[in-house]
């Protein structure tokens, strides 16, 4: 026979007042955790970090666009005989220089050193080393097949000395007849002449 000791009526509310104190009490004493909070938090961190890969990424490019145009300008006037002191005391805010390639007219060979007039009539170096693709339509071709005023886009690297350290090069068609395009500007003949 049961007493009324053993049995006690527990009202619903300290129910869930013992399973409370349940789970805060033993070994480790805290409260248990939500995993979806970790999820989130996991993921907000990644995310953040992918951002600021991205930003980092940016600033890096920026920088050695920036490294290049400064290095072309510091070594102009070695790579074209110009003043000793540069042409570009001054150069202020003006426009970056491209730094991975150039386009244009080639005006001067000597062996794998190539210059190219390319838009607004600026001159760059462009150094053809070994294991340069050179095309011309689908065709391989080799560097003896370069001529001056051959038109010519070159994708390379800059160098320290500014200039540019060839990986490929296309010699593109002749311009069409009655016209000519000089750094990518289509000018017309002069009907005069």
């Amino acid at each position: 026979m049961e007493t009324q000791k053993d049995t006690q009526i527990v009202p619903e509310d300290g129910l869930k007042d013992r399973q409370k104190a349940s789970s805060f009490s033993g070994e480790n004493c805290q409260p248990k955790r939500n995993p979806d909070f970790f999820k989130i938090f996991f993921l907000v961190i990644i995310g953040l970090m992918i951002l600021l890969s991205v930003f980092k990424l940016g600033i890096v490019v920026g920088e050695k666009k920036a490294d290049f145009t400064r290095q072309w300008s510091d070594n102009y006037h070695m790579n074209f005989a110009g003043p000793k002191e540069g042409f570009f005391k001054n150069l202020g805010d003006k426009d970056l220089i491209e730094a991975s390639g150039t386009f244009g007219q080639i005006i001067k060979m000597d062996g794998s050193t190539i210059v190219v007039k390319g838009q607004n009539d600026v001159e760059k170096t462009v150094i053809a080393g070994e294991g340069i693709q050179i095309k011309r339509f689908n065709e391989d071709v080799g560097i003896t097949d370069l001529k001056v005023d051959d038109r010519v886009v070159i994708i390379g690297e800059p160098n320290e000395s500014g200039q540019i350290e060839a990986k490929f090069i296309r010699i593109m068609p002749p311009p069409p007849e009655g016209g000519s395009f000089n750094g990518g500007r289509r000018e017309k003949a002069d009907p005069a002449s």
